[in-house]
């Protein structure tokens, strides 16, 4: 577990480097350095989405979802609301809260400061999910490289040099994909 020391000491660093476009998130941040019984039940990890209690919270300039919490099967995108739920469970210790950021180098920077926590609500189907999204682009790329072959054959044939070198193009860029 990590150390409710090291997680003030990030979220000071969070703070110092980055402010976010909702004011009330740059307080929920403060309050929460500044509250060391909180720290318990807060964990920084990724697909946030999926805790009980999670929010998302990016830093980045102009993101499409600035703020998200997670709470159950509902969603909130006003940050009034994890900070209230946050104050008013302070003594519960049966919640924690997974908090997923946005920010350059987020990885490096929570495993520098030790505080990462993998996420035990992930499915295990979301990893499923993505090999299949892979296993699926690569499909859609080889059907695409086999009818851009057939069209170069196609324009060799009829000896359509101009447009057989673009498709060629074409097909170099879809190989590279593959490999």
């Amino acid at each position: 577990m990590a150390s409710n020391e090291n997680k003030r000491q990030f979220i000071e660093w969070l703070i110092k480097n980055f402010k976010h476009v909702h004011p009330t998130v740059n307080f929920l941040m403060k309050y929460l350095a500044s509250h060391p019984e909180l720290l318990d039940r807060i964990e920084f990890s990724d697909a946030s989405k999926y805790a009980p209690n999670g929010l998302f919270i990016s830093y980045q300039e102009n993101p499409m979802n600035p703020f998200v919490y997670y709470k159950g099967p509902h969603k909130y995108t006003d940050s009034n609301q994890a900070f209230h739920d946050i104050r008013l469970n302070q003594l519960r210790d049966d919640i924690t809260y997974y908090i997923e950021l946005d920010i350059p180098n987020y990885y490096q920077e929570v495993f520098s400061f030790d505080i990462y926590k993998n996420n035990p609500y992930i499915p295990a189907e979301d990893h499923q999910l993505d090999q299949l999204d892979h296993y699926l682009s690569q499909l859609s790329s080889q059907t695409k490289l086999k009818d851009l072959e057939q069209q170069f054959d196609q324009a060799i044939e009829r000896s359509s040099f101009e447009e057989a070198e673009v498709l060629l193009k074409q097909i170099h860029a879809i190989r590279g994909e593959l490999s």
